[in-house]
């Protein structure tokens, strides 16, 4: 049997790694005679890299030598993780910074929406700051709205990148579709998140979003579930349908656009039809999911099914994507409930409500209480929101003169 020098081990090690062989990897690093730091810091880079952030630590904690690297690659396996503290912990304990760290400082900093304390990072990166780095900021600047910033920052970039010309083109997308024409006309070359950006853009304007989706050289995902919202919010949803059966593979956000445009039409078993195929299909319902479809119910006057939806989600059925039922969900079958003439029941909800005094929620049962002639339940409603909303111009008021009138 050959021998293998410690050059060779890491070598193979590597290749997996590149590769994505992970469990090769993982069986290659328990055979090495020697493990030293390079071996350990690519294992560990790709744990991080492919989510496995507690193998990842495990790792990391039982490296007897850790270099910058090491740090380095924790932290960047932290760093898509919504638990910010563990990030920030591994920072500040960290020996040293290098570039790498700083611009995964950096970002994490514009993803939690600190942009004080992203300035301060990007500023110490002083001359050895980067494209990416520099694109960073531009994007977090036009993600909080503050376009002037952003453009100021592009404007000031010793070189621009295609993705820098588009998180400048993104910034500009959210506010204006003209600004961001300008823009994607202007940029010297384009990509397909370029295009998709400008798809973004374009999307309060069927006519334009549809003659840019024919232009377009080619489509990913993240196209066809823009197509898919923007056909359906523009009434299209036939079309839209067409393009949601022709991906490939449908992440969540494309489901929920098709749960979403199913809704608008009467009834809402379309969409509750849709839902339950969403699930058979192995992909998880979130929030988002399950207001569409109690809100497509309550527009159908469907009662009995959103009270089944709403206990699926107040039981646990939707673990890991939905804790408890949001402030929509209960707005959503509260309105169904009063629509429906079950105004005990939406009351009682209502009391149950875990936010704060809600007004919206009581004007809709007070209007129920109107339709279906409850005066002594519309003056109780009206009651608690005199105490939610005083305020004598409020519309609520004109409802209850007509309630209870002669």
């Amino acid at each position: 049997m050959p021998m293998y020098d410690q050059v060779s081990w890491n070598a193979m090690l590597a290749a997996y790694a590149v590769h994505g062989h992970l469990q090769k990897m993982k069986d290659l690093f328990s055979k090495m005679p020697v493990k030293d730091s390079v071996s350990c810091n690519t294992v560990l880079a790709a744990l991080g890299d492919r989510g496995l952030v507690n193998d990842a630590r495990c790792l990391f904690d039982e490296m007897t030598k850790r270099d910058i690297v090491s740090w380095t690659c924790l932290l960047q396996a932290n760093a898509s993780r919504e638990e910010n503290q563990e990030f920030l912990a591994i920072r500040d304990k960290m020996p040293a910074w290098n570039s790498v760290s700083n611009l995964a400082t950096l970002q994490k900093y514009i993803q939690i929406g600190q942009l004080e304390a992203a300035k301060n990072a990007f500023d110490s990166l002083a001359e050895i700051r980067s494209v990416a780095a520099w694109t960073a900021m531009v994007g977090g600047y036009g993600d909080s709205g503050h376009l002037g910033a952003a453009t100021a920052v592009f404007h000031k970039m010793p070189q621009w990148s295609i993705v820098s010309w588009t998180a400048l083109l993104r910034a500009h997308a959210r506010d204006s579709a003209a600004a961001a024409r300008k823009i994607f006309v202007a940029m010297p070359g384009k990509n397909i998140a370029s295009w998709n950006a400008m798809l973004a853009a374009s999307a309060q304007s069927f006519e334009s979003s549809d003659l840019l989706l024919h232009r377009m050289p080619a489509w990913d995902l993240i196209t066809l579930t823009a197509v898919v919202a923007i056909f359906s919010q523009s009434g299209h949803i036939d079309r839209a349908r067409v393009f949601f059966d022709a991906m490939p593979e449908k992440d969540p956000a494309s489901w929920n656009a098709m749960v979403a445009a199913h809704g608008r039409r009467p009834g809402g078993a379309a969409a509750l039809d849709l839902f339950q195929e969403m699930l058979l299909e192995g992909v998880a319902a979130d929030a988002t999911t399950i207001k569409s479809v109690l809100a497509a119910l309550s527009h159908g006057g469907d009662s009995r099914a959103a009270c089944c939806c709403f206990a699926s989600i107040a039981s646990g059925d939707f673990a890991g994507t939905i804790d408890s039922p949001s402030h929509d969900h209960y707005s959503c079958v509260i309105d169904v409930l009063a629509r429906c003439g079950r105004l005990g029941d939406a009351q009682e909800l209502l009391k149950a409500m875990p936010f704060p005094g809600d007004a919206a929620a009581r004007v809709s049962l007070m209007a129920a209480c109107k339709t279906h002639e409850d005066v002594a339940r519309g003056v109780v409603v009206a009651r608690d929101l005199l105490r939610i909303d005083g305020d004598s111009s409020s519309s609520w008021l004109s409802l209850l003169a007509n309630m209870v009138k002669p």
